[in-house]
């Protein structure tokens, strides 16, 4: 039942049918208040109208229900960095890396270090974000409001 409502909803966001998709989730989160995937996708449905803040907010109900899923620490400190709270963002995504550590899984490791590298970048620290670039491999890119590549960043960082 949960994943049938889930695939509705990315249907309707992934043909760009947002008032759909909204009205989906809406009663998607109405049903399932205690499901933090309902958060994240009302989350996710507000963050491509936009609505970055009220999708920071949802991605905070998601990880009340489920602080241990690096996923939702990794999207709100997206969310953040789309925001400009880069402080707020660098902590999430730090968050993120230690939920990678202590479920020993690299699925977010380098996106992490990537958002995390824009984000010292964009607060000049830019010996924090040569140090996460490290980690990331020489052709990994990330969507930080443009495409944003590794090197870039080091560039960036002289």
């Amino acid at each position: 039942m949960i994943e049938k409502r889930i695939a509705e909803i990315k249907r309707l966001a992934d043909a760009d049918r947002l008032d759909e998709a909204s009205a989906a989730v809406q009663a998607f989160v109405a049903e399932f208040p205690g499901q933090a995937e309902a958060w994240r996708y009302r989350a996710y449905v507000l963050a491509l109208r936009g609505q970055h803040r009220d999708a920071v907010k949802d991605m905070t109900s998601a990880i009340g229900l489920n602080s241990r899923e690096p996923h939702y620490y990794w999207t709100r400190g997206k969310y953040l960095l789309d925001l400009g709270d880069n402080e707020a963002a660098i902590k999430d995504l730090t968050e993120t890396l230690r939920l990678c550590d202590e479920h020993s899984s690299d699925y977010y490791r380098e996106a992490a270090h990537l958002l995390r590298a824009e984000a010292y970048l964009r607060l000049g620290r830019p010996e924090e974000a040569r140090r996460d670039c490290e980690s990331v491999s020489d052709n990994a890119t990330i969507w930080a409001g443009s495409i944003r590549s590794k090197e870039a960043i080091l560039a960036d960082c002289k």
